[in-house]
């Protein structure tokens, strides 16, 4: 995955812009970017799977909670929350890691209907 930084401005010629420019330009891109991929992947979702996912990713612990009981009761033996409590460090009960596992999830579940 690629980061928004110095070396991604470097790689697309633009190394030389002043500090303030670089900022503003890299706000820019990460803007962009947050706007069409929400974008593409609202398309086709309900409003009340709109809500749900807005609530996963501002860490609604009884939403999280509520899903993972109705789609991943066994979450903790998952492949993917080993992945990403590997690619995140972070302790495995931490409910921070089973809120990334369940945004993860959540997509994988209702942009496959």
């Amino acid at each position: 995955m690629f980061q928004l930084d110095d070396k991604f401005l470097a790689d697309i010629g633009l190394n030389e812009l002043p500090d303030d420019q670089k900022q503003a330009f890299l706000k820019h891109i990460y803007d962009e970017l947050e706007l069409r991929v929400g974008t593409r992947l609202s398309d086709g979702l309900s409003d009340e799977q709109l809500e749900q996912f807005e609530k996963v990713i501002d860490r609604d612990q009884a939403t999280i909670d509520s899903w993972v009981a109705q789609y991943a009761p066994d979450y903790h033996n998952d492949e993917a929350f080993a992945r990403i409590q590997q690619a995140t460090n972070l302790d495995v009960n931490d409910p921070n890691l089973k809120a990334e596992y369940v945004a993860t999830k959540w997509l994988e579940v209702n942009r496959n209907q």
